[in-house]
């Protein structure tokens, strides 16, 4: 599944796939797919909206843990982990478990390629 997906998915630089080592072989219990939200005219939450409309039960996981509410007592503000904190925000998680047919996993893909035609930046012509 995570292959097809990353297959599909790398031909956008709308998305950026999961990186896997090459002398690894990865687990796949979770597939974190990160939005380019530079060449999109949406936000992440946008986004999942439409995938939920489409029926893709699509998620976010919880957030950084500098961001948590368990660890505010830590006084940790968003910029104290830039990176944590702009990942995050670009990142959404798509279904990926044992029981999702090659149909449910081409839904996906279509559903994920349909929203980026919708939300694909105009490029801007130069002046």
């Amino acid at each position: 599944m995570a292959v097809t997906d990353n297959v599909s998915f790398s031909r956008f630089v709308e998305l950026q796939c999961p990186a896997g080592r090459s002398d690894s072989q990865h687990a796949w219990h979770l597939y974190l797919l990160r939005l380019n939200l530079q060449r999109l005219c949406c936000s992440r939450n946008q986004f999942l909206a439409e995938l939920r409309t489409r029926g893709i039960d699509a998620t976010v996981m919880p957030p950084p843990l500098h961001l948590q509410a368990s660890y505010a007592a830590l006084g940790h503000q968003p910029e104290s982990c830039p990176v944590a904190t702009q990942e995050y925000a670009r990142e959404i998680s798509l279904p990926i478990y044992s029981r999702l047919t090659d149909d449910d996993v081409q839904r996906v893909i279509d559903s994920v390629e349909s929203i980026l035609k919708c939300f694909r930046a105009i490029p801007r012509l130069p002046r």
